[in-house]
Parts: structure tokens; sequence; C-alpha cells
């Protein structure tokens, strides 16, 4: 994750895990958020990792080989910027 910020194509991430068992029985242990500007820089992080590049191909082996299972969602900041403007002129 770190290769892919320190290349821009994503803007941020963090890893966090569930603590004390806490979670709805379907949550995973680990939650890793990754934060991007737009849909365009989503694209660019899947188009960066499919390179031949040896070293992004190093090291997405090493993560795949870590995950047992994944949940994906695709999540927005809420308010977004069009309605929290809207919602000031109210």
């Amino acid at each position: 994750m770190g290769h892919l910020k320190s290349s821009g194509v994503i803007q941020s991430w963090r890893l966090c895990r569930r603590k004390l068992g806490f979670g709805a029985p379907r949550a995973r242990d680990f939650l890793l958020e990754i934060e991007v500007e737009d849909m365009t820089q989503l694209d660019m992080a899947f188009r960066f990792t499919a390179t031949s590049d040896e070293n992004v191909e190093r090291l997405y082996t090493t993560v795949h080989q870590m995950v047992g299972e994944v949940d994906i969602a695709l999540y927005r900041p809420f308010p977004d910027p069009e309605r929290a403007e809207r919602m000031a002129l109210i």
C-alpha cells in the first residue's frame, strides 16, 4: 500500500483490526481503507497493479498470499460536496 501511495495512484490508506471480537457476524478481522481522489485515480491504481513491473508483481503476490477472504465495498464522503452545499442553503 505504501508503494501505491508513494507512486501517487492512491491518496492514502489505513489498516484497522477488529477489537475484542466486536462486529457483525460477517465482519472480517481486518478492514483495509484505501482513499482515492476520484474514480479515475481508482482506475489508475488497478492499472498500476496490473503492470508487468517485477517489484509491483512481487508486492501484489506477497499481499495476495496473506488474504483469505475479501468483501469489497465502495464508499464516498457523506454528505458529498454538492449535497452539503444544498443543505447549507436551507
